[in-house]
């Protein structure tokens, strides 16, 4: 998938385990996301951030400062 094609989200309705086990979903956790398709892509977590924020942006005609 094309980075700027991506999409991230991370709530979900059930509890997590592993490194988050005890934490409340939140979209909050879209930043650990992000840092996960930095590594897939090979590329610095900022410029993941900053593309998918681009993104979701884009998607939802919202502004982007």
């Amino acid at each position: 998938m094309p980075l700027d094609a991506l999409l991230v989200e991370s709530d979900g309705p059930w509890k997590y385990g592993g490194e988050f086990e005890g934490m409340d979903s939140g979209p909050w956790l879209a930043s650990r996301v992000a840092e996960e398709v930095a590594k897939l892509k090979g590329l610095p977590v900022e410029d993941a951030m900053f593309q998918l924020s681009t993104n979701t942006c884009r998607l939802f005609d919202l502004i982007w400062v």
